[in-house]
């Protein structure tokens, strides 16, 4: 039977965590992959995950700063509910929409990067989950950027209530993994072949895509230049500052 309609009728509710404001990548949620968004990417992924019953349902959590205002009103935009709470605490702004949907007992944490997750081994990871009757369950063994985590909400719920000090839930996984013998804890098993630790996060992607770009128009810019003699002139500023940028 599927994940999220296992024998005790679990509900599984996705989480994606993302703002505006990031100090390597700004606006990188709303950045365009192709035609569309990064996040919307995420949001596809999810939708099929929704739609075979991996999960029931998934949420956007952002911030109440006015940055994450525009990003709060794309996702709305596209049918996807947003809950928004506390800029820095992760933890707080998540327990919003927990809170909001109080029958799933399941909740998987999804960073607004992570765009690239893959939906059969999320089923994997919550059957894993539910098979060990874990408090908590991640699948670190794949790429990162294709991995979710799955957390008990009663684990949230605990956590919120106990840590003295919960601002630095951005790295939530640290407060059950430096506490361990307070929960039980899994890990998704993978094949060997399956661990090649790449990072698939926007920042990546656009970097290839800027190398791709570079090197078509170095491939193709004689045969431009004979029919557009002014080309040289306009291009070769561009080339050089992203020769700046490439490691030869």
């Amino acid at each position: 039977s599927s994940a999220a309609s296992d024998v005790y009728k679990r509900q599984v509710l996705g989480i994606v965590v993302a703002r505006s404001k990031s100090s390597r990548l700004k606006g990188k949620a709303s950045l365009k992959v192709g035609s569309v968004s990064s996040l919307e990417h995420l949001f596809k992924r999810l939708e099929y995950c929704k739609n075979n019953e991996f999960i029931n349902d998934y949420v956007l959590c952002t911030t109440k700063d006015p940055s994450d205002d525009k990003l709060a009103k794309f996702t709305e935009s596209i049918g996807v509910k947003v809950y928004r709470g506390d800029e820095e605490n992760v933890l707080k702004r998540m327990m919003v929409a927990v809170e909001s949907y109080p029958d799933f007992s399941t909740i998987l944490r999804i960073t607004g990067d992570d765009i690239l997750i893959e939906p059969n081994y999320l089923k994997k990871t919550i059957d894993h989950h539910y098979k060990l009757n874990a408090d908590y369950t991640d699948a670190k063994l794949l790429p990162s950027g294709t991995e979710v985590e799955v957390f008990e909400s009663s684990v949230l719920k605990f956590l919120l209530r106990w840590c003295v000090d919960t601002s630095g839930t951005e790295y939530l996984t640290n407060y059950i993994t430096d506490n361990s013998h307070l929960f039980d804890c899994a890990s998704l098993p993978v094949n060997k072949n399956e661990t090649i630790k790449f990072r698939l996060n926007p920042k990546l992607i656009i970097i290839l895509m800027i190398l791709v770009v570079f090197l078509l128009s170095v491939r193709f810019l004689p045969k431009l230049m004979a029919f557009f003699p002014n080309l040289q002139s306009l291009i070769s500023p561009l080339i050089g500052i992203l020769r700046g940028f490439l490691p030869f």
